[in-house]
């Protein structure tokens, strides 16, 4: 599960992919057999192996103008899209922060929620840990990232302290 947060070219923040950053970022794990969804068919039932789920936070317009046409050419069109994966219900907590109250107000609203990214205090599930993606993460830095091995060392490192 993928976190990024602006797609843009003239916008400077360490939080803004370039959209050609996103398209090699994605097309590199197309490459490797991920298979894309959304958020909500991740968690709802049990993912394949190479499951894909690429979630925004903040709302940025930029995502709407650079980040949609580029995942519209991860399938035929975005009527498609929507025809096969529905609408999203799913909702990324600011910051990650959920508690005793946030988390079951957000399932009885109908929502999958997560918690935050890996490493960050956050509730058992639904609480779901997301890799978060910036501007200076090359390819190298990607790829450690998404790395199955180096997740699983990271999850071990955060579970033992």
């Amino acid at each position: 599960m993928l976190c990024y947060h602006a797609v843009s070219d003239r916008w400077p923040s360490p939080l803004a992919v370039r959209p050609e950053q996103l398209e090699r970022q994605l097309a590199l794990l197309v490459r490797r057999g991920y298979r894309g969804t959304t958020f909500e068919g991740a968690v709802s039932v049990p993912p394949a192996p190479r499951t894909l789920a690429v979630t925004f936070d903040d709302g940025y317009r930029s995502v709407l103008e650079h980040a949609l046409p580029v995942l519209d050419r991860l399938e035929s069109s975005r009527a498609a899209c929507e025809e096969h994966l529905g609408a999203c219900r799913s909702l990324a907590l600011p910051y990650g922060d959920g508690d005793a109250r946030v988390l079951p107000a957000a399932r009885a609203a109908g929502y999958v929620a997560v918690a935050g990214l890996p490493g960050e205090a956050g509730p058992a599930p639904p609480g779901w840990p997301r890799v978060g993606v910036y501007r200076g993460d090359g390819t190298l830095r990607f790829r450690a990232k998404v790395s199955p091995l180096v997740r699983r060392s990271r999850r071990r490192a955060s579970a033992g302290s």
